[in-house]
């Protein structure tokens, strides 16, 4: 019963913990379960120190990729706000120039 709920993943390690303990302490259980019983009882604490480290890991990762998410975006908000400066400021030289292509224009024909 504990090995099956330790290869699901749906156990609760204090009530498995406390079976095997009091396993591993009855008189009248053989030597071999015993042992046995030590045996899971190890591997639970591994399965849980794994999980632990395992969640650790994984808020460490969610922090990371949050953290690279906002540098870029401000990297790329900070980069699109002088693109759109430096397209207005080319649409009004662009604006000025046509503004002076027409006035030259005119006093072509004025001649």
């Amino acid at each position: 019963m504990a090995v099956d709920s330790l290869l699901s993943d749906s156990y609760d390690a204090s009530e498995i913990k406390k079976t095997l303990t009091l396993l591993r302490k009855d008189p009248f259980i053989p030597r071999y379960l015993k042992v046995e019983a030590g045996y899971l009882l190890i591997l639970l604490d591994k399965l849980e120190t794994q999980k632990r480290l395992a969640e650790k890991h994984a808020a460490e990762k969610e922090r990371v990729q949050r953290e690279i998410k906002k540098e870029l975006e401000e990297k790329y908000m900070a980069e699109n706000d002088r693109l759109k400066q430096e397209l207005d400021q080319l649409r009004y030289k662009l604006q000025k120039i046509e503004e002076i292509h027409i006035n030259t224009e005119k006093k072509r024909g004025i001649q």
